[in-house]
């Protein structure tokens, strides 16, 4: 009897948490992008119930059932959190995502590079020699401020 209520107990308190995560929906426009947000969630997830896991003494993260001793349900949806936050990131892992971007980024630069350096000729700017040259280190150092760790 005591052991159902305790189950009941734990039960509830699972349902008080899934009542107070909510997380924001987005419809999927960009597939990487999306896979990296829900890699982000799962994580944020994991860190949520891990979070009341270690409010919970450890001699509390087990009770006596009716037929045998059962493990909490946050004991049970933490060790979940982390076997999924471990297999998005190993997919993600997988899909070698860093070369890919630096693909892209090969491909895009010089599409900026060509942009930037017509905007800095345009005569309409009427831009000097020398305005032109800073413009060009300008560019060059915010793109590399931006691709910092990115390829």
């Amino acid at each position: 009897m005591r052991a159902k209520a305790a189950q009941r107990v734990a039960e509830e308190r699972v349902r008080q948490l899934a009542d107070r995560y909510q997380p924001a929906a987005a419809p999927v426009a960009d597939p990487l992008l999306a896979l990296l947000t829900l890699a982000g969630e799962i994580s944020t997830f994991k860190d949520f119930i891990g979070g009341q896991v270690a409010e919970l003494r450890a001699e509390s993260w087990r009770y006596e059932g009716a037929q045998a001793e059962q493990l909490r349900a946050e004991i049970a949806l933490y060790e979940r959190a982390l076997d999924r936050t471990a297999r998005v990131l190993v997919d993600i892992n997988r899909l070698d995502l860093e070369a890919r971007l630096a693909a892209v980024f090969e491909r895009v630069a010089p599409m900026v590079v060509a942009l930037v350096e017509g905007l800095l000729s345009d005569a309409d700017l009427n831009l000097s020699e020398g305005q032109r040259e800073r413009g060009r280190r300008l560019v060059e150092a915010r793109l590399v401020e931006l691709t910092r760790g990115v390829a």
